[in-house]
């Protein structure tokens, strides 16, 4: 089995305009298919990859690589929205505080640019305030259970 084949396939299945009839014609080579995925995983690519692989019809894809990409997909849905929800929650109680925001990466740009919140795989909430506005931000999203990783406000100042 070929990591360099799989590495080949993942690449032409997820870029901004898959070549599926090459993505189909890989598949006829020795193709490490849970190498594939655990690449597609480790560059968050997952969402894209299952939409070259369902334009294909899955053909020659195997069954229990699909069950698991389906799974993730199902996952993955219920979190995006969930991680939608809590940014509309969040910029709602920022603007409520004068504190004006800006989303973007994640679901923003999954919404933007494909219309669609599981079109990219992302695992957080990316919000920008101004300098000015950083205590009371962290006022609200310690208010929502976030904490920073960085230590307190001193410390990062």
């Amino acid at each position: 089995m070929s990591s360099a084949g799989s590495f080949d396939a993942l690449c032409l299945g997820v870029r901004p305009r898959p070549d599926f009839a090459a993505l189909d014609r890989a598949f006829d080579r020795d193709i490490d298919f849970d190498g594939l995925l655990r690449m597609a995983a480790e560059h968050s690519v997952r969402p894209q990859l299952v939409r070259a692989l369902s334009t294909l019809g899955w053909r020659r894809f195997p069954a229990a690589a699909r069950r698991e990409l389906e799974h993730f997909m199902r996952v993955h849905g219920a979190f995006c929205l969930a991680a939608a929800e809590q940014a509309g929650h969040l910029t709602a109680q920022l603007g409520a505080r004068g504190v004006k925001v800006a989303a973007f990466k994640g679901a923003a740009l999954a919404a933007a640019l494909q219309r669609d919140l599981t079109a990219r795989e992302y695992n957080d909430i990316d919000l920008i305030v101004a300098p000015a506005d950083v205590d009371a931000a962290e006022d609200v999203l310690r208010s929502f259970g976030y904490h920073s990783a960085q230590g307190d406000r001193r410390f990062r100042r």
